[in-house]
């Protein structure tokens, strides 16, 4: 906080003032104002919208409104004329369809007498059928005999004609195989003249062919004879042909690496060179330096790195512990809020009971009270407290003068001006006097006053002081009999005896009004106990997150220290590895350099040795190579001799094989066509013997046909029997002609008598389609008629007897024409228009219910504003004052004050301005580091004077300050112990010496701390005995 107060800026620094004044909830609820008049102007902008497009809806809805008033007067006359015009179209349709009735009734009697004349026609229909089905068999019967006698002379003639179609097929057939077997004949001689041609040439070809096969492998011996001498040749020129490309080649190999290895010496002598001034260049003696440097620093960066940690380290576990404080705290407060919540409620329930109880019975009751001015009076019960044992027997005893009410002088003469609806018990304050009785020395029991404590000055009755207390039945017994005659005893039970009586008690287990008033006096008590340890509590959770929202501040201030070292603690070590990277770089060249260095000198001696090597071969292949050409000018001579017997060899081998070829050809083909000849000359043998066998046969056919011989003798019989059979089948065709005419004749009476059936059915249909026709319409006008919600009777009346027509459609016309002159009718405007009319009143009230609202917190702002100017300038007044009184006693002298940056309170920053001694008035900012801390210091006790707290943490405040100022620091922080509790960290022995506790961590072996606390006092008795 101190850090923290030093470097604020005027408008930070304020709100350490507005926490001290206690302001911050008036700025929530300022802000929390304004945005709450920020909506409400919002919605009186879009009130004001809505009233404007509701007043021009409204204006229009009113004209639409009145169209649809005279719209809807019109459509009812509208519909009246239309139910009239439906009514006088009812009677016409309706004198229409009785006359269609009468033409029905007449279509049906000539439509029966049509029936009747069909079924007269159809009977005698009936009879003609029955005779003609036996002239029908007979003429059947003998057009069948007539028609087999035509079947017995068609077979005759078919007979005839089947044997002469017979003789020409057979005849036929025998001359295409006689000229087949005139075309094998012709064949057969030609292929017996091609079968001799082919064996004389298979004579000539075969021995010629046997020459020219010894003729090749002579040919083939020779030539590979010469073949052998010629691979040979090839053997040596290709012995030859590597020896000396061998030689070539080394000599070649030879030249290629002198070349190179003049080259790798020139190469590697400037390079030996270049690393020699590449060596003398490197120098790494500043970077050395450097590098120690950034060690030194980084090593003082990680000891504050472990210090901040160890401080955060402590804050956390200090906020761990703040934590479990608050959530104990926490677990209290909402265990006392659960039994206030319990007890309020057994509370609220008890009084609601009381209540009930002394509710007046009805409204004539209540109305008694108020004229009598009791009806704020309490019952007698409320001003009792009975012992808890006595409470059910003196409920019992006193019964309803408990709900009596306690009255003084005036109410109690009031009761006697009006008359109470029902009985009721009042008593008087001072009323009467108490009476004067003794105490009965027969008697050695308790009275009923000395359980009953009287809560206001009110007397009891006189009978009550003579009411003794007995514990069971026995003390009861034993002390009536000395009972004077006001004198009773009360038993806790209830029962209540006398000088001659005895009231035994009822055994009521319902709580009475004693017992309700004792729960609510002792539940009021507790009530009162909880709430105060509920504050208490909250108000230790409010000091522990002050604290914790202390050293969460303290803690957010460690860790950006502790991010500031470790951000400089890594951009150091990045520094100093990229300078031991340099060096280490450095040094690796230099060491790379010096090898490279020896490597280059060893391959410079290598390479100078391998130059004088390959010289010498360069000079022996040289002298390889003049031997090889002489042999190479001896094997060029014999080349040409020897192919050219390989390939006179090669041609005459050649010119034998494609005449053997063509003679084997010739001879394969000459006896397959021998072999296809026999073939052939077989299968014509076997054709000509089918065929002349074939011949055989059908000459024995002809001979057969010729013999046989058709029987035509009885064909003119048979001609004679169907001209006797065709004669009788003519005789029944007449007859049964007759009867079919008769037939005809009966069944065309039938079908007249049909057709006028049909017709009158048709016209009977289309009669009865008019009528139904007009029945649908006359349904149909009906249907309308009950839609229009009229009744024949009352149409009846309302229309003339002889009403026309079209005098009805004119008049429905006109109507048309004035809703049709309204133009475009809005029928729900006058439901519409009513609505928005009402919502029109509810946006007013709602438009000037935000007015004042909007005015309501304007002068919430006001007041707000004033509240937070007054408490902060008292606020700020004070801490002025206490840190002028503060800061002489720190500094020795000198004063220091807080100054407002701006001119209007409510925003503007506060600045700290000081004048140590001996210096001039300036900021804060502009002083040392010490008196920085000081002032800082000064600002925070004026402070805490001001607000104080339980205990006040400072942190190594007194770092910066020296001997001089640590000793006035000291003593101030011992000064203002006497009212806060301080707990300081000081590495400074004269801010110890001050201090009446010290606490320290030792470590007694390596990695095991433990707390060690000492008591200044106690420390300094054991030091003086």
């Amino acid at each position: 906080m101190i850090s923290n107060l030093i470097t604020a800026k005027p408008e930070e620094l304020r709100h350490f003032l507005e926490e001290a004044a206690g302001i911050s909830k008036y700025k929530e609820r300022r802000r929390e104002t304004e945005l709450r008049m920020k909506r409400t102007r919002e919605n009186l902008e879009r009130l004001y919208d809505i009233r404007e497009e509701l007043d021009r809806q409204l204006q229009k809805l009113e004209k639409q409104a009145a169209d649809a008033e005279t719209f809807k007067s019109l459509q009812a006359q509208k519909r009246q004329k239309q139910a009239e015009l439906a009514y006088i179209r009812r009677q016409k349709i309706q004198a229409k369809k009785d006359a269609l009735d009468e033409r029905v009734r007449q279509e049906e009697v000539q439509l029966e007498a049509s029936y009747s004349q069909r079924r007269e026609s159809e009977t005698a229909l009936e009879a003609v059928k029955v005779e003609m089905h036996g002239f029908q068999d007979d003429f059947y019967e003998k057009q069948k005999v007539f028609y087999q006698v035509g079947t017995e002379i068609t077979q005759c003639e078919e007979a005839q004609k089947h044997q002469e179609r017979r003789k020409a097929s057979l005849n036929a057939e025998k001359n295409q195989i006689q000229e087949a077997l005139s075309y094998l004949q012709g064949h057969e001689g030609e292929d017996i003249e091609r079968k001799s041609y082919y064996e004389e040439q298979l004579e000539r070809d075969e021995p010629e062919l046997e020459i020219l096969e010894g003729r090749i492998e002579a040919t083939q011996e020779r030539l590979e004879m010469a073949q052998d001498a010629y691979k040979e040749w090839q053997f040596q020129w290709q012995k030859y042909v590597q020896e000396s490309s061998a030689s070539r080649e080394a000599s070649q190999v030879a030249q290629a690496k002198i070349i190179q290895f003049e080259k790798s010496v020139t190469r590697l002598d400037q390079q030996q060179q270049h690393l020699r001034e590449n060596l003398e260049a490197l120098d790494n003696s500043e970077d050395v330096a450097k590098a120690e440097a950034l060690r030194i620093t980084q090593a003082q960066t990680e000891e504050q790195i472990s210090l901040v940690e160890t401080e955060l380290d402590q804050l956390r576990e200090k906020l761990k512990l703040n934590q479990e404080a608050r959530d104990q705290q926490g677990q209290s407060l909402s265990q006392y809020r659960a039994a206030l919540d319990q007890a309020q409620g057994r509370y609220d329930s008890l009084l609601e009971m009381q209540k009930r109880i002394l509710k007046p019975a009805d409204n004539a009751q209540e109305e008694w009270l108020r004229q009598t001015g009791l009806d704020a009076s309490k019952p007698l019960a409320t001003y009792l407290d009975v012992q808890r044992d006595w409470q059910s027997a003196v409920e019992k005893l006193f019964g309803p003068l408990l709900t009596g009410l306690v009255a003084d002088g005036d109410q109690f003469e009031a009761c006697f001006l009006h008359q109470s609806p029902q009985s009721n018990y009042v008593l008087k304050t001072f009323a009467f006097e108490q009476a004067n009785t003794d105490v009965n020395p027969e008697i050695q029991l308790q009275k009923l006053t000395d359980v009953i404590q009287l809560k206001a000055p009110l007397i009891l009755p006189a009978w009550v002081q003579g009411v003794y207390l007995a514990q069971n039945t026995a003390e009861a017994s034993h002390a009536r009999v000395h009972l004077k005659p006001h004198e009773s005893i009360l038993m806790p039970d209830g029962s209540w005896s006398g000088y001659g009586w005895c009231l035994m008690g009822q055994g009521d287990e319902r709580p009475g009004l004693l017992v309700v008033q004792q729960d609510l006096d002792d539940l009021s008590t507790s009530i009162d106990a909880l709430q105060e340890q509920v504050a208490q509590v909250q108000e230790v959770i409010s000091e522990l997150k002050y604290t914790a929202d202390e050293m969460k501040t303290q803690e957010v201030e460690r860790e950006m220290q502790l991010q500031e070292l470790l951000k400089k603690l890594g951009h150091d070590g990045k520094a100093l590895s990229a300078i031991e990277a340099k060096a280490e770089q450095i040094l690796l060249q230099k060491q790379r350099m010096e090898a490279d260095l020896r490597q280059n000198q060893t391959q410079l001696e290598s390479e100078l040795n391998h130059l004088q090597q390959c010289r010498g071969e360069q000079e022996d292949a040289v002298q390889i190579m003049a031997e090889y050409e002489d042999k190479r000018r001896e094997l060029e001579d014999s080349q040409e001799e020897l192919q050219q017997a390989v390939t006179m060899n090669q041609d005459s081998l050649a010119q034998d094989q494609d005449r053997a070829r063509l003679l084997a050809e010739s001879i394969r083909f000459a006896s397959t066509s021998i072999e296809g000849i026999d073939r052939q000359l077989d299968r014509v043998a076997s054709q000509s013997q089918h065929h002349q066998d074939r011949l055989a046969q059908l000459e024995k056919d002809l001979a057969e046909a010729e013999a046989e011989q058709v029987n035509i003798d009885n064909l003119p019989l048979l001609l004679e029997k169907r001209k006797a059979a065709e004669d009788e089948m003519t005789k029944a065709k007449d007859l049964l002609e007759h009867h079919q005419s008769l037939q005809s004749k009966y069944e065309k009476n039938k079908s007249q008598a049909q057709d006028a059936i049909d017709k009158l059915r048709t016209a009977l249909e289309g009669l009865r389609i008019q009528v139904q026709a007009q029945q649908s319409d006359l349904e149909h006008i009906q249907h309308e008629l009950n839609e229009f919600d009229v009744t024949l009777d009352q149409l009846e009346l309302a229309v003339p007897e002889h009403a026309e027509e079209n005098h009805w459609r004119r008049a429905i016309a006109d109507l048309e024409r004035k809703v049709q002159g309204l133009g475009a009718i809005n029928l729900a405007a006058v439901e519409e228009f009513q609505t928005q009319k009402e919502r029109k009143v509810y946006m007013d009230e709602q438009y000037a219910d935000l007015e004042n609202a909007l005015f309501t917190l304007e002068e919430a702002i006001e007041k707000i504003d004033q509240e937070t100017r007054e408490r902060f300038s008292t606020t700020f007044n004070q801490i002025n004052e206490g840190m002028g009184e503060l800061f002489p006693r720190l500094f020795g002298g000198g004063q220091a004050k807080l100054e407002l940056v701006g001119d209007d309170i409510l925003t503007a920053g506060v600045a700290i301005m000081a004048r140590p001694p001996g210096k001039k008035n300036t900021s804060i900012h502009m002083l040392s580091g010490g008196e920085k801390a000081l002032t800082a210091i000064s600002l925070v006790f004026a402070i805490f004077q001001l607000n104080p707290s339980p205990f006040c943490m400072l942190d190594e405040v007194d770092a910066p300050l020296d001997d001089a100022n640590v000793g006035r620091y000291a003593d101030m922080v011992k000064h203002m112990s006497e009212k806060v509790q301080f707990i300081y960290i000081s590495h400074n022995k004269i801010a110890m010496e001050k201090a009446d506790q010290l606490m320290g961590v030792t470590m007694q072996e390596p990695g095991v701390s433990r707390l060690v606390s000492v008591d200044i006092g106690e420390a300094s008795k054991m030091a003086a005995m």
